[in-house]
This record gives C-alpha cells, sequence and structure tokens, in this order.
C-alpha cells in the first residue's frame, strides 16, 4: 500500500521511516514534510498545504493512497481524519470529537471526573478577572497550575510556585497572549502535583485498544527544568523507574477507564493516545493531560523500540482488527534516549529565534545503526540544511541501558552542528 504521514515534524519523520521499513508498504510519503526526511531518508514529500482538504484528497487520489497518519494535534482538531475516512482513506487519528480529549482542558478534565480517572483537582475560567481573584485566594504551601484551554503546542502550561508568578504568568497568558490561542482568557487552574512524569502511550481501533509504551519527556527550556514550557527538549524510554505493577494501574485505571468512556459516549476513536502521568511523591499516580497523537520527541524514542511491523498494527487500527494482531506487537528491551537540538530563543517567548544558520552534518554519525537522526525545523537553500524553526532536529541512541543510551546521544550530538544552537545538557538524568 501507498501510505501518507501528515505533518512536517521529527514526529513524522520517526513514523515515515518505520513504516518505510514495513514489506506492506510500496511508498510513504509525508505532507508537508521539511526537506531532512528527503535527504536522509529518500522518503518524498509533498510540499501542499495538508489543512486545505480539496488539496488533501486530490493527493490522495493522484498517489493512491490507502493509509493515512496524521502526526499534528492541529491537524486532528480540523477534523482532518473525519475528511479522510469520509473519502474511503484507512487513517490513524481520532476524529474531530474525539481530538477535543487534547484541544480542550475543560473537556479532557471533566471526561476525567465524570470517569473517575485519577487526576489533580481543578477549576476553569474563561474570564481573565475571575481568575485572578481565584488565584489571589489560593494557599501557596504546594504551588498551582495554570493551563490554557486551547491548543497550544506544549507551551500552554505555567507552573507557579508563589502568587507573584502567578499574576505575572496569568497576565502573559491572558493579556500578552505571546502563544496567540484564540481565547486566551479560557484557562484551567489546577492543584500542582508533585513527583516524576511519565507519558503512557495505547493505539485504540475504537473497539479494542493496546498498551504500546512509555517514555519520560523533559518540556522545560533549561537544565534542572527552569524556563518555559516548550515543545519537549529530550525524551528517554522506558520510564524504568515505574513497576510493572504501576503499569498494570495505568492500563485499568486510566487507559480502560478512558476508552470506555469514550465508547459510551460514541466518540470514535482510532488512534493514539498519550497520557501524562506525575507519579505523586506519596505514590500516586495522576493523569496531568491526554494527548490524542504520537509525542514529539515520546515518538522519537518510542518508535525505534517497535520491534515488528508497524504497518501492520496501523492498517489494523483503520480497519477496527487490532485484537487480529495485539500477540504481534513487541517493544525491544533496550533503552532509547533523544536530545533535541533548538534554534537560540526557543521556545520564542522573550526574545527571537535564531534561524536561517547552515546546518553542517558529519557523515561520521550514521557509521552506527544504533543512532539515528531526525529533521523537524529546516529549510533546503542551494545544496545544504539550514534551521527555520525552534525545534531543528533530535538525536535518538539506543543502548543496552538509559546510561548507555545518554551517552551515546550526547556523542552523537557532536556530528550536527549550527549557529545558535542550544540543547539541553540534563536529558535522562
Amino acid at each position: 500500500m501507498n501510505v501518507l504521514v501528515l505533518g512536517k515534524g521529527a514526529r513524522e519523520h520517526a513514523i515515515a521511516w518505520k513504516l518505510s521499513l514495513s514489506p506492506l508498504v510500496d511508498k510513504v510519503f509525508v505532507m508537508p514534510g521539511n526537506p531532512g526526511i528527503t535527504l536522509l531518508d529518500d522518503i518524498p514529500c509533498i510540499s501542499e498545504d495538508p489543512t486545505d482538504f480539496d488539496i488533501l484528497k486530490s493527493v490522495c487520489k493522484r498517489e493512491s493512497i490507502s493509509m493515512a497518519i496524521i502526526g499534528p494535534e492541529k491537524y486532528l482538531e480540523l477534523g482532518m481524519a473525519d475528511t479522510l475516512s469520509k473519502n474511503g482513506i484507512a487513517t490513524i487519528g481520532p476524529s474531530r470529537e474525539g481530538a477535543k480529549l487534547e484541544s480542550s482542558k475543560f473537556h479532557s478534565k471533566k471526561l476525567m471526573r465524570d470517569s473517575g480517572i485519577p487526576t489533580a483537582d481543578f477549576d476553569f475560567f474563561t474570564k481573565y478577572e475571575d481568575a485572578l481573584t481565584y488565584i489571589n485566594t489560593w494557599p501557596f504551601e504546594n504551588g498551582l497550575v495554570i493551563k490554557a484551554d486551547g491548543l497550544a503546542s506544549g507551551k500552554g502550561v505555567f507552573v507557579c510556585d508563589t502568587l507573584e508568578q502567578a499574576k505575572a504568568d496569568l497576565k502573559l497568558l491572558c493579556i500578552e497572549n505571546p502563544l496567540a490561542l484564540e481565547n486566551p482568557t479560557h484557562v484551567l487552574i489546577e492543584e500542582k502535583l508533585d513527583g516524576k512524569e511519565l507519558s503512557a502511550f495505547a493505539i485504540s481501533d475504537g473497539v479494542d485498544h493496546l498498551y504500546i509504551g512509555d517514555a519520560c519527556d523533559y518540556k522545560k527550556q533549561g537544565d534542572g527544568n527552569t524556563g518555559h514550557n516548550t515543545g519537549g527538549m529530550g525524551c528517554y524510554s522506558p520510564a524504568d523507574w515505574i513497576s510493572n505493577d504501576e503499569r498494570q494501574y495505568i492500563r485499568r485505571q486510566i487507559l480502560d477507564k478512558l476508552f470506555s468512556s469514550l465508547k459510551q459516549k460514541n466518540i470514535q476513536f482510532q488512534g493514539i493516545v498519550f497520557a501524562g502521568i506525575m507519579k505523586c511523591t506519596n505514590g500516586d499516580l495522576k493523569v496531568l493531560e491526554f494527548n490524542t497523537r504520537f509525542g514529539d520527541p515520546e515518538a522519537q524514542v518510542i518508535i525505534p523500540r517497535i520491534e515488528g511491523d508497524l504497518a501492520k498494527i496501523f492498517h489494523a487500527c483503520a480497519h477496527k482488527k487490532l485484537s487480529l494482531v495485539k500477540d504481534q506487537f513487541q517493544l525491544s528491551n533496550q533503552s532509547t534516549c533523544n536530545v533535541v537540538k533548538a534554534s537560540g530563543g526557543y521556545p520564542g517567548i522573550e526574545q527571537p529565534l535564531n534561524l536561517n544558520n547552515k546546518i553542517s552534518i558529519d557523515p561520521e554519525l550514521f557509521k552506527e545503526k544504533s543512532r539515528k537522526l531526525f529533521f523537524s525545523g529546516v529549510s533546503k537553500q542551494e545544496n545544504y540544511l539550514i534551521n527555520t524553526g525552534g525545534r531543528v532536529l533530535g538525536i535518538t541512541a539506543t543502548a543496552n541501558d538509559r546510561s548507555e543510551a545518554i551517552s551515546k546521544a550526547y556523542q552523537a550530538l557532536e556530528y550536527v552542528k549550527f549557529e545558535g544552537e542550544y540543547f539541553r545538557t540534563d536529558i535522562g538524568s
């Protein structure tokens, strides 16, 4: 079959690369993709705009696409899965209604509360003044968290330890609106949970679902988890500090309840869910958020650990036959670590990005199969790549344990350089 991966980042690069290895796949296309994907893996990119659904349908017809995988959350919010499915394309990605699990914090938290899924206490606000009044009454012994209701590319979460910080962050989010949100005053305020975070992933065909791994993402911009939230600065897999009993708890008390609730509400969901989960200092596991697609950079560490044919799993999921291939799914026992290189100034909240710099790549990088380079915010200029986005690339290393994977990933970073580059030095620690 011919497969179309929708999106332009390193997540889509990772998905396309893995699908290209499948004997079931004749050709993989990425739309719109980026020049790094074509450069490294000889996977053609279609630079047309996939959010123009007439163009999207035309491309699917022209390239005889039989299956599509939707990467970005924004595409799901726009209803891309609905459009593809109505036009006979088997699709990995939930309906627009299913995507509300991520696109609206209000909707998601209400579903958690109604389904008995463990999560932090919370309140909703649609007016800045009401949220400010609420914050002024908050006991700050444990801090609070302010979240934008809508999609914010991972940058709409503010963890506040003092009243002054909370007021400043609320004003930044609601009034200054650097994230250009459609409804910046629609915010969720919830209790701050202390502990360690992990992301737990599952795939659903609308009838059945399958746990496909876990990872630990580093959202903060700076070392020691300082600075602004980003789309992710690095990641490792698996979350080797949780037990098998805790994984069973995640399956039964979080994922089973989630998919049961979606079915009860007749919400069509054929795609990926990942639950952002906090293992609190008292041992409780609570959901921070749900996302309705592969995470980025989580995809860059989970997909390399998937043994066997990912296209077969996706195909079965898109045709409501996941139960027939569940037993064939297997994750490697090895560990992976991914480190993101970003443009200077990222995430672009306080200063502009340092862009349009030449990226140099040493061929020595590719001499080890245990290292993989995934491109995101790049463009082509003459015969080389330049950085044109916030997160530019990610390097994933695979090894027998986390410590070795971390070491190999950071060694590999030396083979790819560009002016003004920025990366965290503590991913995995």
